[in-house]
């Protein structure tokens, strides 16, 4: 009995999708439809991936004889604005905020500040593993930052665009999908505050790159995913 185990409704953006046969984690790889009419696949480890979703509408999530929906909601809109009673305040008097010498736009710019540094917080700190990819027309070159503890059995995968010439590594393996090439780069050990390049090469072909994905387990066991 196949088990796949992923939300019906889900947001654009990344999902895990666990599956499961006869109650054991599956190996092997899945194979996703989008609304669009493209295919999509991902290579499960102890029964687990991630996956993209970058569209709205259904989506087929598919494995051996069995398949699941799932529909990605559409971009939230914004919501109409609620009109508030008019208050006709008397003269002189004032909020708090301007008795105390604050503007408006001044705690504008000051939430602004704090979202920043939330974000470098996160981007410089917080985060495990750091991925950038870069394509200067010949080259896609990958570099990945480990910058919290020490990883043991790291793989790699990005998906090169469809319809490009694709030069493949030797230090790389490397599979054809529907959508294009799949590159997948395998490492013992990561440690802490190592980088880790590669590269391959491509002309030519759509230039849609999809998000580079990494999977590796910690000293406790525990799988550490990172995208770029």
């Amino acid at each position: 009995m196949i088990d796949i185990r992923v939300p019906s409704i889900v947001e654009k953006g990344f999902v895990s999708i666990l599956v499961y046969v006869d109650g054991e984690p599956a190996e092997g790889n899945i194979e996703l439809g989008s609304p669009g009419g493209n295919r999509y696949a991902r290579a499960l480890r102890n029964g687990k991936t991630n996956f993209y979703f970058d569209e709205s509408g259904d989506w087929i999530v598919s494995f051996g004889k069995a398949s699941k929906k799932v529909v990605v909601k559409e971009d939230a809109e914004a919501a109409a604005p609620v009109e508030e009673p008019l208050v006709k305040e008397e003269p002189g008097k004032q909020t708090g905020l301007f008795l105390a010498g604050v503007a408006p736009t001044q705690i504008g710019l000051a939430l602004l500040l704090l979202a920043a540094l939330a974000y470098l917080f996160y981007e410089y700190w917080w985060k495990r593993v750091a991925i950038t990819k870069k394509y200067d027309g010949k080259r896609v070159v990958i570099t990945v930052e480990n910058r919290k503890e020490d990883l043991h059995d790291v793989e790699l995968l990005d998906l090169a665009p469809e319809g490009g010439e694709v030069k493949v590594p030797e230090n790389a393996e490397a599979s054809e999908t529907i959508t294009g090439t799949a590159i997948k780069w395998r490492k013992k050990k990561l440690h802490k505050g190592e980088k880790w390049m590669v590269s391959y090469g491509l002309r030519g072909g759509e230039k849609n790159f999809k998000p580079v994905e990494l999977k590796a387990l910690n000293a406790n066991e525990i799988e550490v995913n990172a995208f770029s």
